[in-house]
């Protein structure tokens, strides 16, 4: 596997997990050159985040209370925020999934708390495969539109601006949800 392919596969078991920056960091800096090679690294991204989310699920089924007491030391992750997806899930596990994927909601706390309240598997790779598609897909798509907006300043400069977003958007991503 090329080494940007294993970067995709392990940041997205990372997320699914334990790291708090989203792949699309990664994918939406693909973006910026090739929307395609985006794509289909998205791909990887998405079979690391499943692997990530099903060994969270299953760890959830029999730790849950001791996982959600570490899943709280990871950044901009809170009780009330653990409480609230356990909630969702009971009540919506697919369609609370495929909005939290837009609302900022770790996709590792809705792994968790499936794995608590049992929910078949095959259940949550569909809401996994659908609700990490969906925003992979629109980061990238954005991603690449502006990149073609902004091709006339240079790759680099654009480059530079998406360090910068991203920089921004967990300063107050960071800030809010703490």
């Amino acid at each position: 596997m090329r080494p940007i392919k294993q970067l995709a596969f392990f940041w997205g078991i990372s997320e699914a997990t334990f790291f708090f920056i989203v792949p699309d960091v990664l994918l939406t800096y693909i973006a910026i050159n090739n929307p395609k090679k985006a794509f289909q690294l998205m791909i990887t991204t998405l079979i690391g985040a499943v692997v990530g989310g099903v060994i969270i699920m299953g760890l959830g089924h029999v730790f849950y209370e001791q996982l959600s007491e570490a899943m709280i030391h990871i950044p901009a992750i809170s009780k009330p925020m653990v409480a609230s997806v356990d909630v969702t899930v009971m009540n919506q596990p697919v369609i609370g999934m495929i909005k939290g994927a837009f609302m900022g909601i770790p996709y590792k706390l809705f792994a968790l708390s499936y794995g608590n309240h049992g929910v078949s598997m095959s259940v949550f790779i569909v809401a996994s495969l659908v609700a990490r598609t969906l925003r992979f897909s629109l980061t990238i798509i954005v991603a690449g539109i502006i990149s073609n907006i902004l091709r006339k300043i240079g790759v680099l400069k654009i480059k530079y601006i998406h360090s910068l977003f991203w920089v921004l958007f967990y300063g107050w991503y960071f800030f809010i949800m703490s």
